[in-house]
This record gives C-alpha cells, structure tokens and sequence, in this order.
C-alpha cells in the first residue's frame, strides 16, 4: 500500500509563501547545526528533521493537535477541531516533553519556556521549536541523535528521525517520511545546498 504525500501549497500563494520561508528557515537551522557539529551529511541530516516539522504541522510553531473529550478520549480529526488539545508546536509534543523541556530533566536544565503554552497563546515561534527539538535531541540519546546524523541520505536520516525523535504511531509513518525526504532532497539541490 502506498499512502499519497501531503500536497505542498501553491509557492505563490500567501500560504506557500509562509511553508516554503519556514521549510527554509528549519532546513538551513539544522544544516548550520550539522556542519558547526561536523555531521558527515549535513544535507541528509538536516532533510531528515525537516521532514519532521513538514509533516508533524506544516511548518506551523501554533499547531494544536490529538484532541480529546470531556472523558479524555481520543476524537477522530476534524478540519474544524472540537475538543482539548494534547499535542503541541512545530513537533506536536505531548505534555510530559512540553514540560520536560521547560523545567529540565535530571541534571540537565531546562529551557526555561513552555511550548505547550506558547502554542496555546498563538505566541510558539519556529526558534523556539527548533531551540526545544535540539535540546531533546541533546538531552535523551534515545531519541537517535547519533542515529539520524549518521545517515549518508535524506531518505535515511528521516526514516531515523521519524522512529526515533518523533516517534509517529501511524504504520506507514516511517516510510511516508522517507519519501517526503525524496521529494525535499531536490527542492533544497535546487537552492544551491
């Protein structure tokens, strides 16, 4: 079974305009940190994250997601949503990351912020998103940093992003991500990277 990829906005559009500028923004954050780091694929790596911010919320630092009723049951997704959010931001965190990554965890000190609120407030900015995504990946080993700037391509590193730091639950997640990482790799050739 091949699950169709998310369709991209119209690049002259409003809203094509904020995707594009935002995948951008994300992609050259990731390779900068990548090539400071001296990860043998910058490119690779940082496709494989920023398939996960595309496909998590579209780029979107203010995206609310997985509610769930007065009883705490999951609702089916709506265009219109009904219901409490329990995801949050570019990455959908759940509140135990939301606040992990506030107040800290163990000895490492937290950043300070709630991204969970922010997204709430309309007030979560694609830095702080990004800010939060590193310190995660810094923070908690298992959550494949070592893993996903070890792979030579896109296709790979997002497959590794997909299972390891966001941790989708759909079947077809890991290999829908790899696929949009295909589709990023000659976007971002075509701007000289």
């Amino acid at each position: 079974m091949t699950v169709d990829l998310p369709a991209w906005p119209d690049p002259s559009s409003a809203d094509g305009k904020i995707f594009f500028d935002r995948a951008m923004t994300v992609f050259s954050w990731w390779r900068t940190l990548a090539q400071s780091r001296r990860y043998p694929h910058p490119n690779a790596f940082a496709i494989g994250l920023t398939v996960q911010a595309e496909a998590e919320s579209s780029f979107d630092p203010n995206a609310l997601g997985d509610y769930v009723d007065e009883a705490g049951r999951k609702l089916p997704w709506r265009p219109k949503p009904i219901g409490t959010p329990t995801s949050f931001g570019m990455h959908q965190r759940k509140r135990a990351r939301t606040d992990a990554i506030r107040d800290g965890f163990g000895d490492k000190h937290g950043l300070g912020f709630d991204i969970a609120a922010l997204a709430l407030a309309k007030q979560n900015t694609v830095d702080k998103d990004l800010a939060a995504s590193l310190w995660e990946l810094d923070t908690f080993p298992a959550y494949g940093l070592a893993a996903i700037s070890d792979q030579p391509t896109a296709h790979a590193a997002a497959a590794q992003a997909c299972a390891l730091f966001e941790r989708a639950g759909a079947t077809s997640a890991v290999s829908r991500r790899a696929r949009m990482a295909n589709r990023w790799t000659p976007w971002f050739a075509g701007k000289g990277f």
